[in-house]
């Protein structure tokens, strides 16, 4: 009987042991992903400041398109209509 209460309480201490190392285990992670989640709301302002300035640059990039087409048309217009005056 002595030895069987004694089988028992060292699978209880055991036990003890595994879930105290689970839960420092757990400790760290829950840890690990308050820092991360920190990290990600310190980067959330800069990843919205980079998207409106794609959106702006975008913008830009269609201005500039839309300039040269027209400086190209205007250019191609001088060059016909200079050509139609020559004849």
């Amino acid at each position: 009987m002595s030895e069987e209460l004694y089988r028992r309480i060292e699978r209880l201490e055991k036990q003890e042991e595994d879930v105290n190392r689970t839960l420092t285990q757990l400790v760290i992670s829950t840890n690990r992903i308050a820092d991360s989640v920190e990290k990600l709301n310190d980067l959330e302002p800069r990843v919205r400041h980079l998207e409106v300035e794609a959106s702006n640059n975008k913008v830009v990039v269609n201005a500039v398109r839309w300039l040269a087409l027209t400086v190209a048309s205007s250019a191609i217009g001088v060059i016909v209509f200079s050509i139609l005056n020559n004849l």
